[in-house]
């Protein structure tokens, strides 16, 4: 019981600062980090997969300039063949709620759908 009053958090932070940076990559502070990140051959397993392995990072780009902007897509293969098979789709934008990257102004979701029921992505 006095090892765990004695651990307190500024004690043990350093250390958990070091072993998180040796496992993980630094934070993206933009879309075109976090698109290299995806695709980066160290952590496209951990963090550009599904559950069952397929990759969900379909797509990144970059305009030559900051006017046409960046942007990532993901998709599924599951969406991916509902988007080629649906007749109607939801479109919903959102500037509010966008990722925590610097140049993230708009996040833009589509839902095909299928079997009359919107599928979410």
């Amino acid at each position: 019981m006095d090892v765990i009053r004695s651990m307190r958090f500024p004690r043990v932070e350093s250390g958990m600062y070091r072993a998180r940076s040796s496992v993980m990559p630094e934070v993206p502070k933009t879309l075109d980090e976090f698109g290299a990140l995806l695709q980066d051959p160290r952590y496209r397993d951990r963090f550009g997969t599904t559950k069952n392995g397929k990759p969900y990072c379909a797509a990144t780009w970059s305009g030559p300039t900051a006017r046409e902007g960046s942007g990532i897509v993901f998709i599924s293969d599951n969406l991916r063949h509902m988007l080629s098979s649906a007749q109607y789709f939801h479109l919903d934008g959102h500037f509010k709620t966008t990722p925590a990257v610097g140049d993230c102004y708009q996040l833009v979701t589509i839902m095909p759908v299928a079997y009359d029921h919107v599928s979410l992505p």
